[in-house]
């Protein structure tokens, strides 16, 4: 998948710039729906802040545009595969470089502890019951 990435973006026509609302949805979407994970897992399901940290993570880390943007370029060709590329950097600038320098600012650093994700048992009780019972 990097290498068709690359190809569509080294062949785009950068002419008209980079799509700067496409790139301003990308990243708000991405930070959204990591901060309602966040909030889910901390306020909802009462994990402790490393375990609601992870869950954000997990939950809303996808992998999903390895898969849409060949679709992308099937349907819309090669005119979208710039934008498409720019969003799927967008994404994990946020994922790869922002989330790790967010736990490090959030999370206390040392060995891991009982309110670290590692070390389990750091959700509520009814919510480890309704995730492992489904």
């Amino acid at each position: 998948m990097p290498a068709l990435l690359y190809r569509v973006v080294a062949h785009a026509n950068v002419s008209e710039g980079v799509p700067g609302a496409f790139l301003g949805i990308s990243a708000g979407a991405a930070l959204g729906f990591a901060l309602l994970c966040w909030v889910t897992y901390r306020y909802l399901v009462r994990c402790s802040a490393p375990r609601a940290m992870a869950g954000m993570l997990t939950t809303s880390f996808g992998n999903v545009s390895y898969l849409g943007i060949p679709v992308i370029l099937g349907v819309l060709g090669p005119s979208a595969g710039f934008a498409a590329g720019m969003g799927q950097l967008v994404h994990n600038v946020i994922f790869m470089v922002g989330f790790p320098v967010l736990a490090q600012l959030m999370l206390p650093a040392g060995t891991p502890t009982r309110t670290s994700p590692a070390a389990g048992g750091s959700c509520a009780p009814s919510a480890r019951r309704w995730f492992t019972t489904r």
